[in-house]
């Protein structure tokens, strides 16, 4: 028994991708509490999720790429960019794990393998990414939310330190 409210996200994209079933997320602020990717067919397929859910964001990571939470881990901070994708030839987020070095890991997720909330925001905006992988949780860190759209792939960098000034400045002000 969960004490507490909590939230259910019931996902549904039926037609877009393959008729693929529901996906059942039941989480509160943070924490999923429960949810059936593992036992879906976007995790059978090989298929990140990206949940945005409470001002934080929760990557799926599928078994078969279960690898890639290693090079995940090795970024300081996400950024995630809503853009285009010319290849692909449709709407897409891109996530850039910045690890400071000239290739920086990062992966690309159609729009329709993303839940409805997650939006383009006006301006950049600091939120937690949690990584799911075998576990409910594998790894965490700051994700900053690019403004607008970009051309992808974008693999700019932020300057973090800089946002991270300005926030700061910002309290002090309240």
């Amino acid at each position: 028994m969960v004490n507490g409210s909590f939230k259910t996200l019931s996902i549904s994209h039926s037609n877009k991708i393959n008729n693929m079933e529901k996906l059942f997320i039941q989480y509160r602020d943070y924490d999923i509490l429960e949810n059936n990717y593992r036992e879906s067919e976007y995790n059978y397929f090989g298929c990140y999720y990206l949940v945005y859910a409470d001002s934080c964001c929760h990557l799926f990571v599928p078994d078969n790429l279960l690898s890639t939470i290693d090079e995940m881990r090795t970024g300081k901070y996400a950024v995630l960019t809503l853009g285009y994708d010319e290849n692909m030839k449709k709407d897409c987020v891109e996530i850039m794990f910045e690890d400071f070095t000239d290739s920086p890991f990062g992966i690309q997720l159609a729009l329709v393998l993303t839940s409805d909330s997650l939006f383009s925001a006006s301006e950049i905006s600091k939120k937690r990414l949690i990584i799911h992988g075998s576990t409910l949780y594998d790894h965490e860190m700051d994700l900053y939310i690019r403004d607008g759209t970009r051309p992808l792939p974008c693999r700019m960098p932020i300057n973090a330190g800089f946002i991270e000034d300005i926030w700061a400045m910002f309290r002090n002000l309240q």
